[in-house]
């Protein structure tokens, strides 16, 4: 199988964080021509895009949310005249980092866009760059061309067949794009139209993940492991530092919220001095408690499940590399990491945080039952 060295990408939702833009620019054009048109929202314009309605190029985004056909045009005229100057769209978060680690992997990347290619190169600045200037195919570029055959063109460009390429989109009609042109597909759930709930193809939900998955997606080759792992090693890190330091700061504020508790239910001169809402503001501050812990218990959960997969993913590189090149026992993180806590006997480390936060959250009920267990007894001795 000869590797799939060629990644065509969609512009805006996948690189471009612009649609809350695009729909500002519809808000404005439909104040500025008396349509008085209800715009949807993010979330509302994601489940239009899901029925399949074209929302791509511009001049039927226009038309989705409900611009006729000639204000669509009229407002098609503005979007591409001034809508870089007047609104701006950056690359998501990472895109630069993700873009940089493919380029420097040896893959040839392209995009595939019903973008103008003015708006593209000058969003994505230094990024545009890394992308190989024969397959920028842009909406005024080769305006005949439709994605499939952007696509077909491109594998042909580079003299490879169409299902040593990849294409990265966020709506379903970029998936229907792929297959009509037989190239592997990937959506991204961050963007315009596809969600967690669409099945049938690969998606990713971030970033990082993006990057991962499409290094995953090719047969790799070594310099593309090597790459790989590189990039791995860097995310497993800064999620294991980051959960660190997380840990250190949920039980500091922990043991705040727990000491601050234990003082109103030890000082004499607060439940004199509050008396009549004394247990109002106990149980208050017991639910804050409770909640605080709950927060912080999902919150790291989550970030358990980051390095989790990080870990799991740095296995197979390694396992891979070692056995392409006999990658030595001592660069080994994972093993070693591996080994560390069976010395150390961390293994149930992961457990022992749930357990600390439940702790927390059941001395909080308990203080507030006993709070007003408290309040009552004040009340029957104070009447005799």
């Amino acid at each position: 199988m000869r590797p799939r060295r060629a990644i065509f990408f969609d512009v805006d939702g996948v690189l471009l964080d612009s649609l809350s833009l695009h729909l500002k620019i519809c808000e404005d054009l439909s104040r500025q021509y008396g349509l008085g048109l209800s715009i949807p929202t993010p979330a509302q314009f994601k489940e239009l895009a899901r029925t399949g309605i074209r929302v791509s190029p511009m001049k039927d985004f226009f038309m989705a949310v409900g611009f006729g056909e000639s204000d669509a045009e009229r407002a098609d005229a503005y979007y591409r005249e001034h809508f870089m100057e007047e609104y701006a769209p950056s690359p998501f978060s990472h895109v630069a980092e993700v873009l940089s680690t493919l380029h420097k992997a040896g893959f040839v990347l392209g995009i595939v866009t019903a973008n103008v290619r003015a708006n593209v190169e000058k969003a994505l600045g230094k990024s545009w760059e890394l992308f190989d200037p024969r397959l920028c195919y842009t909406y005024d570029h080769v305006p005949s061309l439709t994605k499939p055959e952007a696509l077909e063109a491109g594998a042909e460009q580079l003299g490879v067949a169409p299902e040593d390429v990849i294409f990265v989109g966020d709506q379903v009609t970029d998936r229907d794009a792929a297959q009509a042109a037989g190239v592997r597909f990937l959506g991204v759930t961050y963007g315009w139209g596809i969600s967690l709930e669409d099945t049938g193809f690969e998606t990713v939900q971030d970033r990082w993940e993006l990057g991962v998955r499409l290094l995953q997606m090719a047969p790799p080759t070594d310099e593309q492991l090597k790459v790989g792992l590189e990039h791995g090693r860097g995310m497993y890190i800064y999620h294991a530092d980051q959960r660190h330091r997380s840990l250190n700061f949920y039980f500091t504020l922990a043991a705040a919220l727990s000491g601050g508790l234990g003082a109103i239910f030890t000082s004499e001169k607060i439940w004199v001095i509050a008396y009549p809402i004394a247990p109002f503001l106990a149980s208050g501050f017991a639910v804050i408690v409770v909640a605080v812990m709950d927060f912080f218990a999902r919150l790291d959960a989550r970030n358990a499940e980051l390095v989790e997969c990080d870990k799991k993913l740095l296995e197979c590189v390694e396992a891979e590399l070692g056995k392409r090149s006999g990658l030595s026992e001592e660069f080994r993180i994972i093993r070693r990491g591996n080994k560390f806590a069976e010395k150390n006997r961390c293994g149930t480390y992961k457990h022992l945080v749930p357990v600390i936060l439940r702790v927390f959250k059941i001395a909080a009920l308990i203080a507030l039952v006993t709070s007003w267990a408290y309040w009552t007894w004040v009340q029957q001795h104070s009447t005799h």
